[in-house]
C-alpha cells in the first residue's frame, strides 16, 4: 500500500494548499481537521460526515515495552484498547498511530512489536517522537539517525504500509536540514511535526526551514501536526487567538491534538490545582466567525456562545467532568473540521488569505503566515508542474 498526495490548489501568498492524501483505497482531502479517537462519546455525532483522518496517541518507555514482548495478557489487554478506539472510525477514515517513547532506545526485538502494532492499527508506519531531541547536541543527533535508518529498515521490511516520518518541531535548527534529507533519501514523502505543546509561531525559523528543504528536493509530501497549542489555560482574556488553525497557513494538510498536558511549572502543584478546578466550569470554544477560542464558564455563557450548526448535544456539558471535557475538544474538532471545508474554497479561488485575515483574532497573526511565504519565492506553476 502507498501513500500519495494529490495537489490541487496552492495559495500563492501563503502554504496554504488544497489536496487530496490517497492511502491505499482510501480518499481524504484537505487541510483536513484530524480528530482524537479518545475523545469520541457514545451516540454523539458530528456533521462534519466526509472521510477523515483519525489519530490514536500513546506512551510507551522501556519497561512498558519490555512487558509487551513477555507478557501475553499485557499485549492482549493493548490490543483491546486499540480495538476499541478503531471502532470508532469510519471505514474510509485514514487512522494515524503515534507513539511517544521515552527512555533509551528500544531494542530490535521491541522495536519490531512497535512496528507491528502500528502496522496492525495505523495506515501509515510512523517514526516514534523522541523527546530528547529537543536539546540534543550533535552526538546525540548521530545516534537518534542510526536509530532513524534501522527503524526504517524494519519498517519496510514489514511491507505494505508507507512510512511516515517524524520531526521534532523544537529541535535545534541545524538538525532540520540533514533529518528531511535523510528521510527523503529513503523515499519518506509523508510527515507528522511533533509541536511539543507550542504554536506554530513560536519557533517560526524552523517552519520556515521545513518548508525550504522539503520544495528544494522537489516533492509535495503530506504533512500531519500534533501537540500543537491554543494558548495558555490560566489567561484571563475572554477570548484567546486560535493560531493552531493557523497551522495550515504554514503547510500543514492535518491538523491534529494536543496530546501532551498543557506547558506551565512542573514541580508547581498549586498552579495544577488552580488548572483541575477550572477544568471543572470554564471551557474554551473555538468560533468559526472570529478565530476565536472564547471563554465559557457557566450554563448561561455556554448557551449563548453555542455554536448553532454544532450536531453535539449541549447537554453533555451538564455531565461529568470527564464527558464535558470530551465534548469540548470533540466540539473544537468538529467546528475547526467544518471550517476545513470552506478554506479548501478559499483556496481554490484563490481568496484565502483574504478570507483568514477577516477573521478578527487572528489578524494580526495572518501575516506571520505571509512573511513566511515571502522567504521562498516559488510559484504555483512550479507546485503544479
Amino acid at each position: 500500500m502507498e501513500a500519495q498526495y494529490n495537489l490541487i490548489a496552492f495559495d500563492k501568498r501563503s502554504f496554504f494548499r488544497f489536496g487530496e492524501l490517497k492511502v491505499g483505497k482510501k480518499r481524504v482531502k484537505t487541510p483536513v481537521k484530524a480528530f482524537d479517537l479518545s475523545k469520541f462519546l457514545p451516540k454523539v455525532s458530528l456533521r462534519y460526515t466526509e472521510p477523515k483522518v483519525n489519530e490514536i496517541y500513546k506512551t510507551f518507555d522501556k519497561g512498558y515495552l519490555s512487558d509487551l514482548i513477555k507478557n501475553n495478557g499485557a499485549q492482549r489487554e493493548l490490543n483491546y484498547w486499540f480495538n476499541s478506539l478503531i471502532k470508532k472510525s469510519n471505514k474510509k477514515d485514514v487512522n494515524i498511530f503515534l507513539a511517544s517513547y521515552k527512555d533509551e532506545k528500544p531494542s530490535d526485538t521491541e522495536l519490531e512489536f512497535l512496528i507491528a502494532t502500528e502496522k496492525s492499527y495505523s495506515d501509515f508506519i510512523v517514526v516514534p517522537a523522541f523527546q530528547e531531541l529537543k536539546n540534543a547536541d550533535y552526538a546525540a543527533f548521530e545516534k537518534h539517525m542510526e536509530f532513524l535508518s534501522n527503524f526504517v529498515e524494519k519498517a519496510e521490511s514489514f511491507g505494505d504500509k508507507p512510512v511516515m516520518g517524524c520531526i521534532q518541531f523544537d529541535i535545534p535548527f541545524e538538525f532540520i536540514k540533514p533529518l528531511i534529507e535523510f528521510y527523503l533519501s529513503r523515499g519518506v514523502q509523508s510527515f507528522c511535526i511533533d509541536f511539543g505543546g507550542r504554536t506554530p509561531t513560536s519557533l517560526i525559523q524552523n517552519l520556515q526551514q521545513i518548508q525550504r528543504i522539503i520544495y528544494k528536493e522537489e516533492v509535495t509530501p503530506f504533512v500531519h501536526a500534533f501537540n500543537v497549542n491554543m494558548g495558555r489555560l490560566l489567561r484571563n482574556e475572554p477570548v484567546i487567538p486560535a493560531k493552531d488553525i493557523l497551522s495550515y497557513g504554514f503547510g500543514v494538510d492535518s491538523l491534529g491534538n494536543r496530546h501532551i498536558r498543557p506547558r506551565g511549572p512542573k514541580n508547581d502543584d498549586e498552579y495544577w490545582a488552580r488548572i483541575r478546578e477550572r477544568a471543572k466550569n470554564l471551557f474554551r470554544l473555538f468560533s468559526r466567525a472570529t478565530y476565536g477560542y472564547f471563554r465559557v464558564e457557566g450554563q448561561k455563557e455556554l448557551k449563548r456562545i453555542y455554536p448553532k450548526d454544532s450536531s453535539i448535544p449541549m447537554s453533555v456539558f451538564t455531565e461529568s467532568i470527564d464527558k464535558k471535557i470530551k465534548a469540548q475538544l470533540l466540539l473544537n474538532s468538529e467546528q475547526i473540521a467544518i471550517e476545513t471545508m470552506i478554506l479548501r474554497e478559499q483556496i481554490e479561488n484563490d481568496n484565502v488569505m483574504d478570507y483568514v485575515s477577516g477573521k478578527r483574532y487572528v489578524a494580526e497573526e495572518i501575516k506571520k503566515v505571509e512573511a513566511a511565504r515571502k522567504t521562498l519565492n516559488w510559484t504555483l506553476d512550479y507546485f503544479l508542474s
